[in-house]
């Protein structure tokens, strides 16, 4: 994050470099005045794995696809319900304080009924991340009917369908909403035999189990998901289709093989 730069494309030609965040020669000595601290520019995609996992390491439950909707206060504490994104579960949640953490639009704040003073929407930024992943032979495939599929979709749409460019569309272009896509998947999955209790976000785990259960490195997986650390993968993500701790049973079994035999004799 020390510079920002011009680009025709993500892969393509360098057009102009600026130096940003303290960098430059002309506004460094201004951070180093603000604060005795020094200049640590850290991109959210490395920054929020590492604070996820040692707020999980200090006993902290932290849910991802959930959204707070409301709160109720009295003089013992407070009650909130959170609502799953995607589904429809429901949990209320009980503690001793609510913190509006969330924004100058913090859904918090306005439930309480608190107010913040000064002006906002001051600037806007985004964060995006690119990886660039090899796709599976199958998953490859499966895109190129998809593909055939969806031109045949837009044929018969006509002057109804509207090219938003996206891969997974509806029958007239549109874009998915999330409801319809997690009842596409439970479609499939109980088809498949295993039930309706599924949501599109645990192919993430399945994906993770799998390769580790073929022996992959958890290393690599978390490289392959994203994850600035094999922490997270390990302890969150994988779900283990065997028993984890086999190696050690296995090696005394080796070791001490032919003690019971002789403990029966």
């Amino acid at each position: 994050m020390a510079s920002n730069l011009w680009v025709t494309t993500l892969a393509g030609l360098e057009v102009a470099r600026s130096e940003t965040w303290g960098t430059s020669a002309e506004r460094a000595a201004d951070y180093r005045a603000a604060s005795p601290e020094p200049m640590a520019n850290c991109p959210q995609t490395v920054l929020e794995p590492m604070l996820l996992g040692a707020a999980r390491d200090m006993g902290a439950d932290i849910r991802f696809g959930w959204e707070f909707t409301g709160l109720a206060q009295d003089r013992d504490g407070v009650t909130s319900v959170i609502h799953e994104r995607d589904g429809e579960a429901t949990l209320t949640v009980r503690s001793q304080y609510v913190v509006g953490a969330d924004g100058a639009r913090s859904r918090v704040l306005g439930r309480a009924g608190l107010t913040v003073d000064g002006p906002d929407d001051l600037a806007r930024a985004a964060n995006i991340w690119f990886r660039a992943l090899k796709l599976a032979q199958m998953a490859v495939g499966a895109l190129r009917e998809w593909q055939a599929d969806q031109a045949a979709e837009w044929e018969a749409a006509g002057s109804r369908w509207q090219d938003t460019g996206l891969v997974f569309t509806t029958a007239t272009g549109t874009p998915l909403a999330a409801r319809p896509i997690r009842k596409m998947f439970q479609d499939v999955c109980e088809r498949a035999g295993l039930g309706r209790d599924w949501a599109p976000r645990d192919l993430r785990h399945t994906f993770v189990s799998l390769l580790s259960d073929d022996g992959m490195a958890i290393e690599k997986i978390a490289r392959l998901v994203g994850h600035a650390s094999s922490h997270i993968t390990e302890t969150v993500y994988r779900q283990e289709l065997r028993p984890v701790l086999q190696d050690g049973a296995e090696v005394m079994d080796r070791l001490f093989g032919g003690v019971n035999n002789v403990l029966a004799e």
